[in-house]
Parts: C-alpha cells; sequence; structure tokens
C-alpha cells in the first residue's frame, strides 16, 4: 500500500459530541422522571431568535452556495451556556482541547428543534447567536447537566457543509497553477499531501516523512478521489480538495475514525513522468 493509502486509512478521530447534546440524555425510564407537580416556567424565551453576528459567504471550495437547508450535512464549531452565562457544552477548539467540528444532517431530528431550525438561512463561514426556548430545546427531559424546562443560548459558527444531492461531490480549489507536465489518466506523478478537518486540525502532512510519494494513476494505488482531483492539475501546482465522507475516506468502526468527518486534503504536485 502506498503512503497516501496508509495515510487516509489509518487517520482515526475520537467520536464527536452527540447531538449536541452535553452528555447523554435521560429519558422517563432511566430516571429523569417529572411529576404532576413539575410545571414549566412562565417567565423565559418564548420563541427562537436568531441573531447573526457574522455573515458567511461560503468557502474558497464553494463561493457561491445556496444557503443551509433541511437534508443538508452540516460541520459547526458551538458553544452552549444557560441564561447566566455558564458554559454547559463545547467544541471550541479554543475552550476544549482536542475538540472536533461537529457533524449533524439539518431537519432529521439529530438536534434539537431549536438547532435544526436556527441553522437554516446561514452560509459557511457564518456565525449565529441562537437563543432557544426550552420547548425547542429539551422540554421536560432531564439531562446529567441540563434541568428540565431550561432555555438554551449558543453560539454556532459553520466551518462548511454538502448539499442534499450533493453527497458525492467534492470541492476543487487551486492555490497554484503548475507550469509543467499535465496529469493525464496514466500518468506516474511525484506529490506530497497535507489531510486536515475542515477546522484546520492538522492529521497528516507527508513532507514530514521526507520524499515525495509515487503514485501510479489507473493502478487503485490511492483513492479514486485522489486520482480524480490529480487530473488536468500540472507539475509545480497546489491543489486543495474538499472531501465529503461518503467518497472513502472511512475505515472499520473500530478504527475510531468519525465517519463523518470533512476532509480537507492538499495535493503538491512535484514531478510528472
Amino acid at each position: 500500500m502506498n503512503r497516501i493509502s496508509f495515510i487516509l486509512a489509518a487517520i482515526g478521530f475520537a467520536a464527536v459530541l452527540s447531538g449536541c447534546k452535553g452528555g447523554e440524555e435521560k429519558t422517563p425510564e432511566q430516571g429523569g422522571q417529572t411529576t404532576s407537580s413539575d410545571k414549566p416556567p412562565t417567565d423565559g424565551l418564548k420563541e427562537l431568535i436568531k441573531e447573526d453576528v457574522k455573515v458567511g459567504k461560503g468557502t474558497r471550495f464553494h463561493p457561491n452556495v445556496k444557503p443551509i437547508a433541511a437534508g443538508d450535512l452540516v460541520w459547526v464549531v458551538y458553544t452552549g451556556k444557560f441564561k447566566d452565562g455558564k458554559v454547559f457544552d463545547t467544541n471550541d477548539p479554543k475552550q476544549k482541547e482536542g475538540a472536533k467540528p461537529f457533524a449533524f444532517t439539518v431537519g432529521v431530528g439529530q438536534v434539537i428543534k431549536g438547532w435544526d431550525e436556527g441553522i437554516v438561512g446561514m452560509l459557511p463561514g457564518g456565525e449565529r447567536k441562537l437563543s432557544v426556548p426550552f420547548a425547542l430545546g429539551y422540554n421536560e427531559r432531564e439531562l446529567p447537566n441540563i434541568p428540565k424546562y431550561t432555555d438554551l443560548y449558543f453560539d454556532v459558527k459553520v466551518l462548511d457543509y454538502v448539499k442534499a444531492g450533493e453527497e458525492r461531490t467534492y470541492g476543487v480549489y487551486d492555490q497554484k497553477k503548475g507550469t509543467g507536465k499535465t496529469v493525464t489518466e496514466n500518468s506516474v506523478v511525484h506529490l506530497h499531501t497535507v489531510i486536515s478537518d475542515c477546522a484546520g486540525n492538522l492529521i497528516e502532512d507527508s513532507r514530514k516523512a521526507g520524499d515525495a510519494i509515487k503514485v501510479t494513476l489507473g493502478k487503485e494505488e490511492t483513492f479514486p478521489v485522489i486520482e480524480d482531483g490529480l487530473l488536468g492539475m500540472k507539475a509545480g501546482g497546489i491543489r486543495e480538495l474538499a472531501v465529503p465522507p461518503i467518497l472513502g475516506f472511512r475505515t472499520d468502526p473500530g478504527s475510531g475514525m468519525d465517519a463523518q468527518t470533512l476532509f480537507y486534503v492538499t495535493l503538491i504536485l512535484e514531478k510528472v513522468e
């Protein structure tokens, strides 16, 4: 197996937080029970409030994109707070070391209703404050770190997304146009790869290992998306790919890889034979 295949097969991520829920939910059967005397407060939020702190403009891969809608797979960084400002959950690496982007599909119930409704209309790069009334949060359910009938406040930044129906489409951005020989379907290429997640967390940089990786296209020596992404490049060029999860950067469940990771792969093409 050549180094690209090995690198991509060996990547592992710890599981991200589940559904931005700040911990495992308790159902009534598990002990999160309510009684007839438990009544919701009357002085809380009455509706979902969305406040755009920064309007997104897309990414370098997709500068002219449509706003987020139901069915889209999104990657976000978030911080959840109570009304008094106390943080109950976050995946912001500035606040939590080793935190990874959180992925979910909008509008299918993977997260609280306040998120399913509150993220709609945003663009990658956008930042929004969501003030979520308890009815659109966890309502009467009680979590280990979130009391029942609690209004929640979130700071959310959208890193990137994949539109519904475009799960097999990868993004392309040419950092630098090469001037040498052009890559074709049967070329032998020498390149380096730099792999990160969509938050910029470095996963692998083949330059640290020394010599460039040699790959013969058409021989299944690397993932199809890498081969396809190399086509048309010229020696000396640098190209970035935004690779969605479905295009093959996954391994078996025991590997620890997050199956919903959006990979940014930089191809540094040194030579074309």
